[in-house]
């Protein structure tokens, strides 16, 4: 699944006012992540990141790189990138970080960028 449509989904969720709509818009989402993203996905639409602490804080992403103009990156694309990150340890690990973060969210559209 395209992160964009989880993004969407993410978004849509915030806008509605009724639970029940809510409900419905994240089974519906849910229904369409493919097996191996269906992890992946249910935690970042509960705002959680599975792999834990990955040693970027706020302040890291501050200063974003321009948006890509067409989604592209997949679920599954999002939780390889954050696994990369958390396993950035030691020296230059917090420029390695950077590095990735300005790499990665060139990737990403606007809403994917605020999603992420």
């Amino acid at each position: 699944m395209l992160l964009a449509d989880l993004a969407d989904t993410s978004r849509a969720v915030g806008d509605a006012t009724a639970r029940n709509e809510k409900v419905a818009l994240i089974a519906a989402a849910i229904a369409d992540l493919p097996d191996p993203e269906l992890g992946p996905g249910v935690s970042y639409l509960a705002g959680v990141i599975p792999q834990g602490s990955i040693g970027l804080g706020w302040k890291s992403l501050e200063s974003l790189p321009e948006p890509a103009t067409q989604p592209s990156v997949t679920v599954g694309d999002l939780d390889g990138w954050i696994a990369e990150v958390a396993s950035l340890r030691g020296p230059g690990s917090q420029a390695a970080r950077r590095n990735s973060v300005d790499r990665w969210f060139t990737r990403l559209t606007g809403p994917e960028q605020h999603f992420v």
